[in-house]
């Protein structure tokens, strides 16, 4: 049992923020086990996850939001100082949203560009609460040919 005064609860929070930090997208919930307060509100922040979980935006949308993304933060160089180019950008899958950055290095882009992309996604689309997963893969060209 937790003793309880007005600090307690964020208290608690705040531990498993910082415990949990690559999961601060998450909803934290605290329920009385004894008494069930706040257990009601379990099911109703379950019903928006799962929306946000199974959402697909269209391509076009996702495009209009890369072109701004990287008009306003570019990802910067790889490699012998050659630029790195996002192209395009489209959602491969649903639950979990799955979307795929076709670029020309994209061996180049670094995991802290990779968190500010999935950061502004969850936020630009409203995915709080729902893991993204962010792929980057090297976009073919007419003389690679397709496969």
């Amino acid at each position: 049992l937790v003793e309880k005064d007005n600090k307690t609860h964020q208290e608690y929070v705040d531990s498993v923020r910082d415990s949990l930090k690559y999961l601060d997208h998450a909803p934290v919930l605290t329920i009385s086990a004894l008494k069930g307060t706040r257990a009601p509100k379990i099911f109703g922040i379950i019903d928006d996850l799962v929306q946000r979980y199974t959402k697909r935006i269209p391509t076009a949308e996702l495009n209009k939001f890369l072109e701004g993304t990287l008009a306003e933060h570019p990802p910067g160089l790889a490699k012998r100082n050659k630029r790195i180019k996002i192209f395009y950008l489209t959602q491969a899958r649903v639950a979990p949203p799955t979307f795929v950055f076709f670029c020309n290095y994209p061996e180049g882009i670094h995991f802290s560009y990779k968190r500010f992309l999935e950061n502004r996604l969850r936020q630009a689309f409203d995915f709080g609460g729902s893991p993204l997963k962010l792929w980057f893969r090297k976009r073919q060209t007419k003389s690679e040919g397709r496969r």
